[in-house]
């Protein structure tokens, strides 16, 4: 099936936006992704969540190798958050096909608003010693909230990481985005499994909209060539109030569109 020029356009910025996301922000994409597919495509959202997860995971993925390279990656904690995040991921991407469409955009409000207020709470407040053991609830928590939302987890791992006192901040983005890479990496591949079964959305079309992936993915991996370049200059105040007010927008909107279906 052929794309049009606006929906091209739409794609290249939609997937700049994921990209300047994940790699500024280190929040992923999914953020911003899960509720605008729905009004650009017209996706039931289990599709804009497996759409989600299958272009952040390339993207991640490549974004992780270049700060790795650049040994600004804690190695360590990327595998204990990434041990438990990619069992969650896996499990509430299956558990997805077992919701109504109506539970998902509610649960991504709710969630949302939590998500929001907890990080811009945490502008105001400073590091304290965390145990490294936290490392493992906390990623089976993001890897539950990425599978079942589409937001890839990094809304939780962004605050958690800032938090940490012996995690200096120009490691909380590379280390998130570590995680990022093999969570959504793990919810794309439980997709891509369910649509090679022939597993379809509520509306009998594929999970996965592969016909504008290859677009956003290349528009993200552009932009976020740029946005690891500058990413240690952005401070961790700032990185949690942008955050903290996109998730309390996206959560007023979902809350209201849940409330309509």
């Amino acid at each position: 099936m052929e794309i049009g020029f606006a929906e091209v356009a739409y794609c290249i910025l939609l997937g700049g936006s994921v990209g300047l996301a994940q790699s500024l922000l280190g929040i992923g994409g999914g953020i911003l992704m899960v509720p605008l597919l729905p009004l650009a495509f017209g996706l039931e959202p289990r599709q804009a969540v497996a759409t989600s997860l299958t272009v952040m995971a390339p993207v991640a993925l490549l974004n992780a190798v270049q700060v790795l390279l650049k040994k600004q990656m804690s190695v360590k904690r990327v595998i204990r958050l990434a041990s438990c995040s990619m069992i969650g991921g896996a499990l509430a991407a299956l558990a997805t096909g077992a919701v109504e469409p109506r539970i998902l955009v509610l649960t991504f409000g709710v969630v949302t608003l939590w998500m929001g207020v907890s990080a811009l709470r945490r502008r105001s407040l400073g590091k304290v010693d965390i145990s490294d053991s936290w490392d493992y609830p906390a990623g089976f928590g993001a890897g539950l909230v990425g599978g079942f939302t589409g937001l890839s987890g990094g809304v939780i791992l962004v605050p958690y990481l800032n938090a940490i006192q012996s995690l200096p901040n120009p490691n909380v983005v590379p280390t998130s985005i570590g995680v990022l890479a093999l969570t959504s990496l793990a919810g794309a591949v439980t997709f891509a499994i369910e649509t090679s079964r022939g597993v379809t959305a509520a509306n009998g079309e594929a999970l996965v909209s592969y016909m504008h992936t290859g677009i956003m993915i290349l528009s993200a991996l552009t932009v976020s060539y740029f946005g690891l370049r500058y990413q240690s200059r952005v401070s961790h105040r700032f990185r949690l109030a942008v955050v903290g007010t996109l998730l309390l927008g996206l959560s007023a909107r979902s809350l209201y569109q849940a409330l309509l279906m």
